[in-house]
Order: structure tokens, then C-alpha cells, then sequence
């Protein structure tokens, strides 16, 4: 039985995201990361050659950077898409660690570019008014499909470079003992 600081269950963007954050600051911290899926280079779906799903024992979906690995993979940056967060931590610190989270992607490979067409924003937000829609400007962040993939690799090589850090994928986590903080896999 190891012993660790602190123990992920998944490898989905949150518990990456976190992975750096606790090492930026306690770099000696021992961690432990469970994945069920597949590392990143085994994540492969069948039905993209057959056309049809072989219900895999592991599925691409799960793995190394969580499903949205395999998105076209479009930042949204924006307190008004996807949730209330800013409702309970306020925009100054939303917007605090909406950069920090940008400025991980762009470490690790992401494009640097936003994009935004004011002009068409504008023109489709009229549009949109005519019918009681709101459209929400905001800049994006385009990784595309391979640059996610690319990103997601450099982290998991960079994390990889902690000796004190471990990945194990294909572990399902099957209990958790939070008295006696004890993870069954």
C-alpha cells in the first residue's frame, strides 16, 4: 500500500488542471491519477475504420484528457457559456483563472490565436434580437481535434517528468474508504 498527498480519480481536464496547479505550488507533493481508459497514444475507436461500434471494453471516450480530447476542441471565453460559476466566485476571479487555464492550453501547444468576427457578431446578434434570441459574443479559442490531442500529450509527458507524480492508467476505481482514506482499484 502506497501512500499519496492526493489521489485523482479520472484524468478528465478538471483533475489535470488541478494535477498542475497543486504541483506548481507543492512540487514534492505526492499524487496519484486513476484513469480507467486508456493513455492517450492507445485511445483508439474502432468504428472510425468499421462504422460501427464494437462496444470496446474500454472506450476511446474514456482516457488520458477525458473526452473532450476528441472534440474539435472550441474555447469559449465567456462568463455567460457554461454555468453560474461566476455567480458564486465573482467575474475578478473568474477571469483570473479563465487566463490561467488559457495560458496551460498555450503552454502545452494550443494555438494562440482567438478569434472573433465583430463585424458578423454584430450583424447575427441582429438578427437573433428579431426572434428573442441573445447571442453571446465572446472569443474562442480554436484547438481543433489534433491540437487537443497535441496539448493533452504534452501535459501528460510534462506531468510524467514528476518522479513523485503517478498515472495509472486501465484502473477502475471500484471503492473509496474516505475514514480510513483508502482507494480501492
Amino acid at each position: 500500500m502506497k501512500n499519496y498527498d492526493v489521489i485523482f480519480v479520472g484524468s478528465g481536464i478538471a483533475n489535470i488542471m488541478s494535477a498542475l496547479k497543486i504541483l506548481q505550488s507543492k512540487p514534492n507533493a505526492k499524487i496519484l491519477m486513476l484513469e480507467k481508459g486508456n493513455e492517450l497514444s492507445k485511445r483508439i475507436c474502432p468504428k472510425e475504420k468499421t462504422g460501427e461500434c464494437v462496444n470496446c471494453k474500454n472506450c476511446y471516450l474514456f482516457g488520458w484528457g477525458g473526452a473532450g480530447t476528441f472534440s474539435d476542441s472550441k474555447l469559449t471565453y465567456s462568463p455567460e457559456v457554461g454555468g453560474t460559476l461566476i455567480d458564486y466566485i465573482g467575474e475578478d476571479l473568474f477571469n483570473k483563472y479563465l487566463d490561467e487555464a488559457d495560458s496551460i492550453f498555450t503552454r502545452f501547444g494550443g494555438n494562440t490565436e482567438f478569434s472573433l468576427n465583430e463585424d458578423y457578431a454584430n450583424k447575427l446578434s441582429y438578427e437573433c434580437s428579431k426572434y428573442g434570441l441573445k447571442l453571446i459574443k465572446g472569443k474562442v479559442r480554436h484547438l481543433g481535434t489534433d491540437g487537443s490531442q497535441q496539448v493533452m500529450k504534452n501535459i501528460y509527458d510534462y506531468l510524467l517528468t514528476y518522479p513523485n507524480l503517478e498515472i495509472i492508467c486501465n484502473a477502475t476505481v471500484t471503492d473509496i474508504n474516505f475514514e480510513e482514506k483508502i482507494v480501492f482499484y
